[in-house]
């Protein structure tokens, strides 16, 4: 299957909360209607992973999961 993956920053939240905005919940329905497994990380579990072997691993995990 197709993968596509999305860092979610703060941006992408409604203030203070944990309710997508529109346009990411939009732009996420439309990609899964197209056939691809949609993966949003966290920015804030994101930029804590520091090393880039690392972060593949931790993406490799997200697909296989």
């Amino acid at each position: 299957p197709k993968v596509a993956i999305e860092i979610k920053g703060p941006d992408h939240y409604v203030n203070g909360t944990k309710d997508m905005i529109w346009r990411s919940a939009k732009k996420e329905r439309q990609l899964k209607k197209l056939g691809y497994k949609v993966l949003s990380i966290p920015f804030d579990e994101w930029k804590n992973i520091e090393i880039s072997d690392t972060k593949a691993m931790y993406l490799k995990r997200k697909i296989e999961s």
